[in-house]
């Protein structure tokens, strides 16, 4: 299991790291297959925001107002300030730790509004 991160490096630049989230497999109720289960991660919070489609085609660049995931409902075009691009299934956790820089840029890849979950991490 993995999330892609998207950091400030020492450079100044926002760049795209994949995680590869540690798992054991758990039995979780009888007479079902284990399931993969990571630690749990705090989280401070949930925010739904509906994001019209108009800002969804180019919002522009914007750095993390904090760090947290951030888990789209279509799928998603994310750029970060190296130059990189990278597709975002929809559903996907996304770290966004860019809180100072450039920042990424975010286009949505299916018209319509966008239902973004915030998931703010415990500081």
């Amino acid at each position: 299991m993995n999330y892609l991160r998207v950091y400030t490096g020492p450079d100044g630049q926002t760049h795209f790291e994949d995680v590869e989230v540690p798992t054991v497999q758990r039995e979780l109720w009888g007479g079902i297959p284990p399931f993969d289960v990571a630690q749990p991660i705090p989280v401070s919070s949930v925010i739904l925001l509906r994001y019209p489609e108009q800002a969804t085609r180019e919002p522009g660049w914007h750095i993390a107002p904090r760090r947290q995931f951030v888990i789209f409902n279509k799928d998603v075009e994310m750029e970060v300030s190296d130059g990189q691009r990278r597709h975002v299934s929809a559903g996907n956790p996304v770290l966004v730790e860019d809180m100072t820089g450039k920042g990424h840029n975010t286009r949505a890849l299916v018209e319509g509004d966008a239902l973004i979950l915030f998931l703010p991490l415990v500081e």
